[in-house]
């Protein structure tokens, strides 16, 4: 079997997360968030990960590795039943890939063991909702589970712009068009600057990257359309930071006003490691209430995980309370959780105080 398709199956097989391919060593995979070598494999060269990359790549592709030293790609394998997101990039001049693990069936939200009030946001008609947290810790995941839910219920146009395509989604009842970058738009902003001209009802924004591309989300959240994209932010309360703070001072104070007004909701997720194996994520869930907007209008965002630990009424969870759940419900052990808290040491209080009282 070619050494592609052998690391493919294997990775498949023993449900890994991630394959990293560099020269002068074996492969490496992620399982269960931990990095282990592949035995029965041999050293790579950069010879060999060219010869097994290089033809995966487009024409587009390869000028882009050429010139920018790294390029994003997809790859799929029926068979398998999965699709592969792959980086190509250079390491001391000498190639180096790695790909990630996504399945081909979109994951039912159920399953995903997150608060069922985030599909209040699916129904929402215009505004933007975040999906935020570190690589690897679901927001792909989350994000399709929840279009998928948006296409079975609503005759509606969903456009998406991703780098690279994931999750390959079938239209339903809505129709859906998928754009890729470097295959069908060039840049973000171009794309979505166009999208709004495509007659969208739900627009998907794989990434807010820079600061154009936020205006441009902004702008189409405000013209009457529902926008979802990512963030790498750790909660709820950086992401506002985060968004604000991209804008230069002068307009941060008319920025904040419109975010309070358009902001429907920050979905903030970490993975835990289960007891029996795999992974579970901790999900943090603001949801903006006439209350959360008031903070964020009045510059009192460090006051929001506080509004997040007492709006459970409104389906709000804060990652302390999400971590507490995954404990007693015996899913993951108490030094896991512990080390996905963000105070360690509030969630171990938490935990003896629960025990003391029982």
């Amino acid at each position: 079997m070619p050494l592609l398709e052998d690391l493919l199956q294997k990775i498949t097989t023993l449900k890994g997360s991630d394959l990293h391919l560099k020269q002068g060593r074996m492969p490496h995979i992620r399982v269960d968030g931990e990095m282990q070598a592949f035995d029965g494999f041999p050293v790579l060269d950069d010879s060999t990960i060219k010869k097994e990359f290089y033809p995966l790549l487009s024409e587009k592709r390869r000028e882009a590795f050429e010139k920018e030293g790294t390029v994003e790609f997809a790859l799929e394998r029926r068979e398998m039943g999965a699709r592969f997101r792959g980086s190509f990039y250079k390491e001391r001049g000498l190639a180096a890939v790695t790909l990630r693990l996504i399945p081909t069936e979109i994951p039912s939200f159920s399953s995903l063991n997150l608060p069922e009030s985030l599909l209040k946001f699916a129904e929402e008609r215009r505004g933007l909702v975040l999906v935020t947290g570190p690589t690897g810790s679901g927001k792909s995941t989350t994000l399709a589970a929840i279009i998928d839910h948006i296409n079975e219920h609503d005759a509606a146009h969903i456009i998406s712009l991703e780098d690279p395509i994931e999750f390959i989604h079938r239209s339903k009842k809505s129709l859906i068009s998928q754009r890729e970058l470097g295959e069908d738009f060039m840049s973000f902003p171009v794309a979505l600057r166009y999208a709004l001209r495509q007659d969208p009802d739900v627009i998907m924004v794989g990434e807010l990257r820079d600061l154009d591309t936020v205006r441009l989300a902004l702008q189409a959240a405000e013209t009457g359309h529902l926008v979802f994209s990512t963030l790498h932010t750790v909660d709820a309360m950086q992401t506002v930071s985060r968004m604000i703070d991209l804008f230069p001072p002068h307009e941060q104070g008319q920025l904040r006003s419109r975010l309070a007004e358009l902001l429907r909701g920050v979905v903030a997720l970490r993975l835990v490691r289960k007891k029996e194996g795999g992974m579970i994520p901790a999900c943090e869930a603001m949801v903006a209430t006439s209350y959360v907007r008031k903070l964020i209008a009045e510059n009192k965002i460090i006051e929001i995980p506080k509004a997040i630990e007492q709006g459970s009424h409104y389906g709000m969870q804060s990652f302390l309370q999400s971590l507490l759940n995954i404990y007693h419900a015996g899913l993951a052990d108490v030094d896991e959780c512990k080390a996905a808290a963000s105070s360690p040491d509030d969630f171990l209080a938490r935990v003896r105080g629960v025990i003391t009282s029982a």
